[in-house]
């Protein structure tokens, strides 16, 4: 009935392409699952995913005009965790599986949060979907010390050929150092090589710790700083 069907809603209450239904049963729910997935409506394929009571409420009432596209991946990648009994778990195989170092939706790209939801939504292994995306020359450094400057950088990475412009350092929205870099490396073997041979080795008495970025990270990262004010670029 139309009673049970809801449409799903973004920015402004602007219509999206999904639609919610609830199911009189669990099996019944399960049964449109198999039966209905990819079959047409209109000429156009429709694909069905597992979704909750609070996830069809958020959607079909709709995010403010100013949420962005973070906001509303981080809010699905949440409500995962919080209203089904296997979300958290699943996505902390899935983040330890890409090993980007962070459980915290907000660390991860675009990218990165669209690729868990589709995979969780379609029943993928969130841990093999995360182990077959594609590496890049992007390398996350952790524990940077706060007083660290890019020859610091250079020198702990001399073997790996970085120059000063393929560093940069990260910062709060006061301006203050996070701990943390993202070095670009010459090519996907050298940065798959430094995470190996460098993970936990120092830089002045700090264990740093190497983990797989993205271009797509490193880009939003750049558009942070570049939007809060706060030091861009390799430099201090």
């Amino acid at each position: 009935h139309a009673s049970q069907v809801s449409l799903g809603r973004g920015k402004g209450g602007k219509l999206v392409g999904e639609a919610y239904v609830i199911f009189d049963s669990v099996g019944t729910a399960e049964r449109a699952l198999v039966e209905k997935d990819k079959k047409q409506m209109k000429g156009r394929y429709i694909e069905c995913y597992r979704s909750s009571l609070e996830e069809k409420t958020t959607a079909s009432e709709g995010f403010p005009q100013d949420v962005d596209d973070r906001d509303l991946l981080v809010a699905q990648v949440k409500n995962i965790q919080r209203t089904t009994s296997d979300g958290r778990e699943k996505w902390e195989q899935y983040c330890d599986a890409s090993r980007t170092g962070n459980r915290d939706p907000l660390r991860h790209s675009l990218e990165s949060m669209r690729t868990f939801i589709d995979a969780y939504r379609s029943g993928e292994a969130v841990d093999e979907v995360a182990r077959s995306m594609p590496i890049t020359r992007v390398v996350r450094l952790r524990g940077v010390p706060f007083d660290c400057d890019p020859d610091h950088v250079t020198t702990f990475l001399r073997a790996y050929n970085i120059q000063e412009p393929q560093i940069l350092f990260t910062y709060e929205h006061n301006g203050r150092p996070t701990g943390e870099a993202f070095v670009t490396f010459p090519s996907v073997g050298m940065a798959e090589q430094a995470m190996q041979e460098m993970q936990r080795k120092e830089i002045n008495g700090r264990y740093i710790e190497l983990f797989r970025s993205s271009e797509g990270e490193l880009q939003e990262q750049l558009h942070r700083q570049g939007a809060q004010g706060a030091p861009g670029g390799a430099g201090r």
